[in-house]
């Protein structure tokens, strides 16, 4: 720890400027591609494609949800309606829940801020749990998990299609630049907090407490502590440093993202209340044996 508060205070600006450095080039990076990918909407001509929910087309699903930047504000009314015109709600939901979870710009700033090792674990973990949960569903009535608004209402409006536009380029650009950037700051000033604050000794004695349980504290904690994957790279790197395993990492990473408010809202919006809740469980657990096959 350090002598006095002035002191640990600029040294906290230090390490977080270097953060910056560091890591700032691979916010702006995916913040660019994740605008040029909101110019692509979500081809309606997919619809006899998507009909059955086969297992590749179910995980197939599941890897295009990843490359999704936007998508409880974007495509949520078209894949609902493709729903309504047809399409297996197991493939919806399979797309649905892995771009709640991960979009290029947070997966850039991953790979770029905790490895290769870990970026690629969880997304194969996301894969893999969306993929499953979307096939899951497909062998049950469509009653029983869909939300009722789905069944008493017509179809939502149909979305006019969109030519690439400069303007939304740029509208889109500041709003994903200006949101990342805002928690990946936050991040980066806690962990700098946490490093010249909080005595490395105490961390790592918790951490090393006992592998496999901090894997289940982890993905458990995810759930009221994640906030954005902007903020949390920053101090799950400092956290990795200090001796945390990277299956803790991922399964607080999966089961935080799947659960913040917005993700849940987007998934429920297919989901009844009963089924979202039977979801949030499952993906919870996913993320705990994700991150114990990953530790």
């Amino acid at each position: 720890m350090v002598a006095d508060v002035r002191s640990g205070l600029v040294l906290a600006a230090v390490i977080a400027w270097k953060q910056v450095l560091s890591l700032g080039p691979y916010v702006l990076i995916g913040a660019v591609l994740g605008a040029l990918l909101c110019q692509v909407t979500l081809p309606v001509r997919w619809k006899q494609g998507l009909g059955r929910a086969r297992p590749a087309t179910v995980f197939g699903a599941a890897g295009l949800g990843c490359l999704s930047p936007l998508t409880t504000f974007g495509t949520v009314p078209t894949l609902l309606r493709l729903v309504q015109e047809g399409v297996s709600p197991g493939t919806v939901l399979a797309f649905l829940s892995a771009s709640s979870m991960l979009s290029p710009q947070v997966f850039l700033l991953t790979l770029g801020g905790l490895g290769p090792h870990l970026a690629f674990s969880q997304l194969g973990g996301i894969i893999l749990l969306s993929g499953l949960a979307g096939w899951l569903i497909s062998f049950l009535p469509p009653t029983s998990v869909l939300h009722p608004t789905l069944f008493s209402t017509g179809p939502p409006a149909r979305q006019s299609r969109r030519g690439f536009s400069w303007s939304r380029l740029s509208r889109d650009l500041t709003g994903i630049l200006g949101w990342i950037g805002f928690t990946f700051l936050i991040g980066v000033v806690l962990s700098a907090l946490l490093q010249v604050f909080i005595p490395i000794r105490w961390i790592t004695g918790l951490l090393e407490s006992g592998r496999w349980t901090v894997i289940v504290l982890a993905g458990v904690a995810g759930v009221p502590l994640y906030f954005c994957g902007g903020s949390a790279v920053p101090v799950l790197a400092f956290l990795l440093q200090a001796g945390m395993s990277p299956g803790a990492a991922v399964a607080f990473l999966i089961s935080g993202a799947a659960t913040r408010t917005t993700a849940l809202a987007a998934v429920g919006s297919l989901l009844n209340p009963r089924a979202l809740s039977v979801y949030a469980l499952y993906i919870v657990v996913g993320a705990i044996v994700v991150g114990l096959l990953v530790g």
